[in-house]
């Protein structure tokens, strides 16, 4: 999870690093050096059903994760860093049926939460599964399914014209349940 994340930032953050040129910061190559040695790392520690665990190789992959290390691959490769396809292949896989991979001991929050993740890094790697992001709202009320998951969603939902109506919806609740003044935010 450390270095997906470390790898999120840097993808992120990549076009403003070069652009400052600031003192001490990693300059082009170091970057690519440094992010070749995390993909490297991340290879070697993905399991066999395409998914990761903390620490080791082939034990129980973690679906959230999973989930994180396949978006923190998915950025690195939109920036123009070099990723493993079969790697990457391997995790979309995963992540195209992700509903196998959650423990069933997991309250519907959270599944309804790692799924969404889930079809929003679908949706960012050219894989976009509108009909699962129908079922997934279809389970619930918007009240119920927590604002991470309509914020995953809504990529997915806002390509199709079909689903305008509800993407209104969606807007519509999340301007009605949140306040906005000039010295918070919520």
């Amino acid at each position: 999870e450390q270095v997906a994340s470390r790898m999120l930032a840097a993808a992120a953050l990549k076009d403003v690093l070069s652009a400052f040129n600031a003192p001490g910061m990693a300059n082009q190559t170091e970057l690519r050096r440094a992010m070749a040695a995390d993909l490297d790392k991340l290879r070697g520690l993905q399991c066999d059903d395409g998914g990761w665990d903390y620490w080791v190789r082939n034990r129980p992959s973690i679906a959230y994760l999973t989930v994180h290390i396949a978006h923190s691959l998915v950025r690195c490769r939109q920036k123009g860093f070099e990723v493993n396809e079969n790697m990457l292949a391997q995790a979309l896989g995963y992540l195209q049926n992700i509903e196998s991979h959650i423990p069933p001991d997991y309250g519907p929050e959270c599944r309804r939460s790692i799924r969404a993740y889930a079809l929003y890094v679908l949706d960012l790697a050219g894989t976009p599964n509108p009909q699962k992001a129908r079922q997934l709202l279809a389970e619930a009320s918007l009240k119920e399914q927590g604002l991470e998951v309509m914020g995953w969603l809504l990529p997915t939902l806002n390509k199709n014209k079909a689903d305008s109506a509800r993407v209104d919806e969606i807007y519509r609740y999340l301007d009605n349940h949140s306040t906005q003044t000039a010295s918070t935010a919520q």
